[in-house]
């Protein structure tokens, strides 16, 4: 009620003026319990809830959201909000309120939010626009949902999809790696072989043996080749001997300065003493380049690479990290450290599994750590790693130490005889049945057997071998890769009626880890193609001694 003062006719007078606003107080008190609804909502939901003008000014957060940010009311409001967004996803985030204004749609973008801590987490933030009876937008009203954990895990699946198709595609290329080896190296031992032949027949000052010379080395160089095919298809067949790691390192010294550039030093320290291992040595060869190489990618900026050979005897078990228990025994341990970035326990705890790498992507595979540890544990040793971020790392290589005689020499020169090796000029006894699907290269290995004194019996398929059971011969020369029959079943089949008989596996590669675990047994020669004449006659002339 009010009261108005009003001259009428000359006269003042007062008039009371009552005005019913039971409906304006019913409004008044509906906005206000509208508002404390509202808040009561936004408060008691677990999200995160804004709201804004038009423009995108805020005016609103509940308390999630500073509890989340460690923000205040204050800091948050305006444009605020954008504060804690990932630099990353700040235009993003911007580029995305933009089109959602000017296309009056719903806003909603996944980004990376700050936390008080200064920690990262997804969100999923989403907002739709409040319109007024013409259309214009009046207020958004959005949400912001933790998705972080649904986040990683869609990564995570994603990574192993993409390591799957990795996975595939290596298999694949192994497959053909392995298949262009075994063609290669047949066409390489007839080079090879062929060149053997000239070589003795032309004298030493004839000008054409420069030229043979020539294509023998080139042959050697493509016989490498198909070795690191070979290698990346993990289809090569071991070939242990005991062997001084010392010496392989020696071996090796050079390439290791040349791989790892002339800003990192390299130190090798061999123990005196060393005792012997059994291994293949080209396979202890990739694992030392393969930890070199590791090495050098964590030393961006130089460092030092140290590698240490010593003589270990373990009275009780050990625990490692990575293999469970080294059992007693004596062993040789190869230290492989560097002061580079080092790594963080969850690196740790997955180096040597296979695709997985810290590297960008295209720069590693994800494999190198993985070989080295197959080889490690196929040739009976066992492998620990110790690392911290900052403080580089350090590999640990338990070797079993070999018992017996000590480490056998290198490869005998052409027309050298060791021990059992019978020499060029000498001729042999014994009746061989040779198995071979290739005529050129069945053709070389007659002509090396038969030039060596041999009796030779030829079959052209694992078939055809089955057929001579009932002959008299002292040693089965067979491929493994065959088009009938593998070589490894003809050999079984021939050597259950003759429990006695000598054999001797050839190939270019070997296509199952099957028919490799056979060929790694002792009492399984095997001669690797492409092979030299006086290999072949090495090979054969032990078997038979």
């Amino acid at each position: 009620a009010s009261v108005i003062a009003v001259d009428i006719g000359g006269k003042r007078f007062a008039i009371d003026i009552t005005r019913d606003m039971t409906e304006r107080k019913k409004a008044e008190e509906a906005l206000r319990s509208s508002e404390e609804e509202f808040r009561s909502l936004a408060e008691s939901m677990p999200q995160i809830v804004w709201v804004t003008r038009p423009d995108g000014w805020n005016i609103f957060f509940n308390q999630q959201w500073m509890d989340y940010t460690g923000l205040t009311i204050e800091e948050s409001m305006g444009h605020g909000w954008n504060k804690p967004f990932h630099p990353d996803d700040r235009q993003r985030a911007w580029d995305a309120w933009k089109k959602a204004t000017a296309e009056v749609c719903e806003y909603a973008l996944e980004c990376r939010l700050r936390r008080a801590d200064g920690a990262y987490r997804w969100w999923l933030v989403r907002g739709a626009p409040v319109k007024d009876a013409a259309g214009v937008i009046v207020k958004w009203y959005g949400t912001c949902t933790d998705i972080h954990d649904l986040k990683m895990a869609e990564i995570e699946r994603e990574n192993m999809r993409a390591q799957l198709r990795q996975s595939q595609r290596m298999e694949v290329v192994g497959r053909l790696a392995g298949g262009v080896a075994h063609d290669f190296n047949n066409l390489l031992t007839a080079i090879l072989g062929n060149c053997t032949f000239l070589l003795a027949d032309i004298p030493k000052d004839d000008p054409r043996r420069a030229d043979v010379e020539e294509i023998r080395k080139a042959g050697e160089r493509a016989a490498n080749l198909t070795r690191q095919l070979l290698a990346f298809s993990r289809k090569q067949v071991l070939q242990p001997r005991v062997l001084d790691m010392n010496s392989v390192l020696t071996d090796m010294e050079k390439l290791l300065r040349r791989l790892i550039g002339e800003d990192i030093e390299l130190r090798i320290s061999r123990a005196e003493g060393l005792a012997p291992v059994k291994a293949d040595p080209g396979q202890m060869e990739q694992i030392v380049m393969n930890l070199a190489v590791n090495a050098r990618d964590a030393m961006i900026k130089g460092g030092r690479l140290s590698i240490e050979t010593g003589n270990l005897d373990l009275p009780k078990l050990r625990v490692l990290s990575h293999d469970a228990l080294v059992p007693p025994g004596r062993y040789v341990l190869m230290t492989v450290s560097d002061t580079g970035s080092g790594m963080e326990p969850q690196v740790l705890e997955h180096i040597f599994e296979p695709f997985f790498t810290t590297k960008e992507t295209g720069k590693g595979t994800g494999l190198g750590l993985a070989t080295v540890y197959g080889i490690v544990k196929q040739s009976g040793g066992f492998i620990d790693v110790h690392s911290e971020p900052g403080q580089g790392a350090t590999f640990s290589i338990f070797l079993p130490a070999a018992s017996g005689a000590g480490p056998e020499g290198g490869q005998a020169e052409e027309g050298e005889g060791i021990k059992t090796k019978k020499r060029w000029g000498q001729k042999s006894s014994g009746t061989i049945l040779l198995v071979e699907d290739d005529e050129v290269v069945r053709r070389i290995a007659l002509r090396i057997l038969t030039d060596a004194g041999y009796i030779v019996i030829q079959a052209k398929s694992g078939q055809e071998a089955l057929t001579h059971l009932d002959e008299q011969f002292d040693l089965l020369l067979t491929d493994i890769v065959l088009t009938d029959i593998p070589g490894v079943e003809v050999a079984a089949r021939l050597k259950s009626a003759r429990p006695a008989l000598r054999v001797v596996f050839t190939s270019g590669y070997a296509d199952s880890p099957d028919i490799r675990e056979i060929l790694s047994r002792p009492e399984n020669r095997f001669l690797q193609k492409p092979f030299t004449a006086q290999a072949l006659r090495e090979m054969v002339s032990e078997a038979l001694a």
